[in-house]
């Protein structure tokens, strides 16, 4: 896990589509940002909250990332090894969980 010093605002993409499973309002689940979607391989999370638990997946449902060790606000994971392809990324929260598409 990296931190990633030259976030560029320019390029975020906010996660309010994205799906979550929660007793809490969307609201307060998207405080998560993801970047640079679509991926060459490697992109940062932006975390406003402590995640238990990220993991992406591809459309098999094949797990090719997992952590559950995160302790930065901005973490930066590298898929460049995988194929090119649509990724569910699923973070895992005390308040819920939220999957997001990523492209690569």
């Amino acid at each position: 896990m990296l931190i990633d010093e030259d976030w560029d605002k320019s390029k975020e993409i906010n996660t309010k589509n994205a799906k979550t499973t929660s007793n809490k309002p969307i609201e307060q689940l998207e405080n998560i940002t993801i970047y640079p979607n679509p991926t060459t391989g490697i992109f940062s999370l932006k975390l406003d909250s402590s995640p238990s638990k990220i993991e992406i997946t591809d459309i098999t449902g094949k797990i090719i990332y997992s952590d559950n060790n995160i302790v930065d606000e901005i973490v930066k994971i590298d898929i460049s090894t995988e194929r090119e392809g649509i990724y569910i990324l699923r973070i895992e929260t005390e308040e819920g969980i939220i999957t997001n598409k990523l492209i690569k």
